[in-house]
């Protein structure tokens, strides 16, 4: 618009904002107050204007009167002598508004020629900007259905990776379960070998589930962190036990180390830390021939009721340049192409680790040099109590119970055997039922300390169930949600609709005897 009316050297304009802000200038206002247009943006209309002429300018716009009439201004020359303008006012969008003039006493058809100039200068600009509006409109309208078509997506990505965790955990269940009751029995060498790798295989299968589920949680922002008092020693055996059959296959010393300064006992997230040292451990197993892998535990610091501890999972195996380090803690990546044909796997469970060590105040990093291993080192910052309920095992599984009696509900004939042989093999006493009806029965017949409550279930499942359970006479049992379910917002549903604690299938001997033993021997925890 500006650029219009410089064509008449006796026409002057300037565009300013609805707090007076000069956004343009012509050049022939610009000669005129003795500035060049570039310098004349951003100053204010009401420095350019004796205070009574800005009064006279402010009025006409507090009551709206562009277009109107035209009126005299007087603007501040360089000389300060007042050079008196003919001008009218006209609005422009934005809140913007324009003030044209020529000299007074001009012939009228020069203000006639500068008004029809601003006329047809704001209707081009109307109708950029109506262009601008309509283009704008579209892609906002393109954004929102892109929008949706992305929550869409992912809902459905989330539906189908529910679905599949629980159709691929349930006989996962009865997979793992069945073998760790079976390596607890009487077996000859030869049978306990083929149960080990039996086992070991199983635990490699679910924990590449896992790490498909942990990466859709990360990405919703879902990943929950407990906060559960537990023996870190015991964590670093069971990570041993289970990975110490596969180092021996290929010839490794594997071994590990707790410095004596780590306290007896620590308050945190164990399956999270044993998630995390599962999948060092399994890395540095895979990608070494030959030598040692060892997992070194040492405190870094201890203060105000706080433990920083340092682990260390060590290897002899084929190491890493530095310019591959950098990347490896990022979702599918490994070192190279040639090491994910020869070794496998899915480059997930680095970034997995590195996402729960920070997420338990912690870091992570890498000691490597190419061709003679690896350190993979990580830190977690833990409470420590100064009481706590301790677990005793029984021979090296379980806790010891008491008299406690268990309901399972579960509707799969294989997951109510196994989970009736665990708690029996924890030492207590459980009944079976095969719906949430069932359930809600039995305990109106009383006798029940705990319900292990399966969540899809047909006749009524486990939420129904509970409901029907807290709304009657037994409101306080503690009841434990037992589901193929691992995605984010499962555990925060259970409790939403009244449960206990949350436990994913496969159930493992260790974790069900510690979450029953917290449930059913913690001082207070019972109604």
């Amino acid at each position: 618009m500006v650029e219009c009316l410089d064509r008449n050297r006796h026409t002057y304009l300037v565009c300013a904002d609805s707090g007076g802000q000069i956004v343009g200038c012509n050049e022939a206002m610009a000669r005129l107050l003795g500035l060049n247009s570039e310098e004349f943006k951003g100053g204010s209309i009401w420095d350019k204007l004796p205070e009574s002429d800005g009064r006279r300018l402010n009025e006409r716009l507090q009551r709206s009167e562009a277009g109107a009439g035209p009126f005299l201004l007087n603007f501040i020359t360089p000389d300060q002598i007042p050079a008196t303008l003919d001008c009218g006012l006209a609005s422009m969008p934005g809140g913007r508004f324009a003030i044209i003039g020529v000299p007074a006493g001009s012939p009228a058809e020069d203000s006639d020629t500068a008004w029809l100039q601003l006329n047809n200068a704001l209707a081009t600009l109307s109708r950029e900007n109506a262009r601008k509006s309509k283009q704008l409109e579209r892609t906002n309208e393109a954004l929102g259905e892109a929008r949706t078509a992305a929550l869409e997506a992912a809902q459905a990505k989330a539906d189908f990776l529910s679905h599949m965790s629980h159709e691929i955990r349930t006989p996962m269940n009865g997979v793992i379960g069945m073998v760790e009751l079976l390596l607890a029995t009487d077996l000859s060498r030869e049978q306990r070998r083929y149960a080990e790798v039996t086992q070991t295989s199983g635990r490699a299968l679910l924990a590449l589930i896992d790490n498909i589920l942990e990466l859709a949680k990360g990405e919703a922002g879902k990943i929950s962190i407990e906060s559960l008092d537990f023996d870190l020693r015991r964590v670093l055996e069971d990570v041993v036990e289970i990975w110490r059959v596969q180092a021996n296959a290929k010839g490794l010393a594997f071994g590990s180390r707790v410095t004596p300064e780590i306290p007896a006992l620590l308050r945190g997230d164990p399956s999270r830390l044993r998630q995390i040292l599962n999948n060092l451990a399994a890395n540095a197993i895979k990608f070494t021939e030959r030598g040692a892998v060892s997992i070194q535990v040492e405190l870094a610091s201890q203060a105000d009721g706080k433990a920083t501890v340092r682990f260390a999972v060590a290897d002899t195996g084929i190491g890493i340049r530095p310019d591959q380090a950098a990347g490896l803690f990022s979702p599918f990546v490994q070192a190279d192409v040639s090491t994910a044909r020869k070794y496998g796997g899915t480059g997930l469970g680095l970034a997995i680790c590195k996402q729960l060590v920070e997420m338990m105040g912690g870091t992570i990093g890498i000691e490597s040099q190419e061709g003679e291993g690896s350190t993979f080192w990580f830190t977690v910052v833990f409470e420590t109590p100064a009481l706590a309920f301790t677990v005793e095992r029984i021979g090296g599984r379980g806790v010891v119970p008491g008299e406690a009696r268990i309901l399972i509900a579960d509707d799969d004939p294989t997951n109510r055997f196994v989970a009736l042989a665990q708690v029996e093999k924890l030492g207590y006493k459980a009944d079976a039922v095969a719906d949430g009806a069932g359930a809600v029965e039995a305990l109106r017949r009383g006798g029940y300390d705990l319900v292990l409550m399966d969540c899809e279930m047909p006749v009524m499942d486990g939420y129904e169930a509970t409901r029907r359970i807290r709304e009657s006479g037994n409101p306080r049992v503690p009841i434990i949600a037992v589901t193929g379910h691992a995605m984010p917002g499962d555990s925060e549903r259970c409790m939403r609709e009244g449960m206990d604690d949350y436990l994913s299938k496969p159930l493992e001997l260790q974790r069900l005897g510690e979450v029953l033993a917290k449930w059913l021997h913690a001082p207070g925890e019972r109604g």
